[in-house]
């Protein structure tokens, strides 16, 4: 899954990016962006050798950094239902949140997380809501952008074979 954000600057010339969750998009989370990656108006990922790193002081920084690339992973919910991400493999959460579909989130929600990881990762999460065929969720997701459904049930792997 690819997406693209398009990068801010501030007074002083640092890039950065805003990630939105919560109410009326009240909750930003920034990430700044180095300035080998933030040449261009915006970001896509997955970003390949980059890595997020979070400071002392609770801040993000998307920064070069071989062998290591940064997904940004989103599970959208059915209509007035919930998403979220349970866990990942051969991968690291490094933030995520939560972008409403409405201002109160009433009509359902998106749950997004970013991720450092490395040729490819596993996300495991759920959905629910009106018009949603499956409430499991098990992806990976390659640094080139491409994207698999996993089958977790042994006995579909077992009539697979």
């Amino acid at each position: 899954m690819k997406k693209e954000i398009s990068v801010k600057k501030n007074e002083r010339g640092f890039g950065y990016i805003e990630l939105v969750s919560g109410a009326h998009d009240h909750i930003k989370t920034r990430v700044w962006v180095h300035g080998s990656i933030a040449c261009e108006e915006t970001i896509e990922f997955p970003v390949q050798n980059a890595r997020v790193h979070s400071t002392e002081k609770g801040g993000y920084v998307l920064r070069p950094d071989t062998n290591s690339t940064v997904y940004w992973v989103s599970i959208p919910s059915g209509y007035r239902g919930d998403a979220g991400v349970e866990r990942v493999e051969n991968g690291e959460i490094v933030c995520g949140g939560k972008e409403f579909h409405s201002g109160q989130g009433s009509l359902g929600l998106t749950a997004w997380v970013v991720i450092n990881g490395e040729k490819y990762i596993n996300v495991y999460g759920h959905r629910s809501g009106r018009r949603v065929d499956d409430e499991n969720v098990s992806i990976r997701y390659y640094k080139d952008g491409e994207e698999e459904q996993l089958i977790i049930d042994s006995e579909v792997c077992e009539l697979l074979k």
